[in-house]
């Protein structure tokens, strides 16, 4: 699980870990044999690993004024 953002492995496996602590005990299995919640679970990490104040807004397109 990597990203483009410049943080290590050991860091991004740590926010990982911290958050769902399942991928740890998995850690040495192929993502694609992972439960459908835990690809999830993976999927989420990685997305929370990179930036996400970029990836994630407060802003609804229904908050705005028409």
């Amino acid at each position: 699980m990597m990203t483009f953002t410049g943080r290590g492995r050991a860091e991004i496996e740590e926010i990982a870990f911290q958050r769902f602590p399942i991928l740890h005990r998995r850690a040495s299995q192929a993502a694609g044999t992972l439960s459908g919640g835990e690809q999830q679970m993976l999927a989420l990490a990685r997305g929370l690993a990179t930036d996400p104040p970029s990836c994630c807004s407060t802003n609804s397109p229904w908050d705005s004024p028409r």
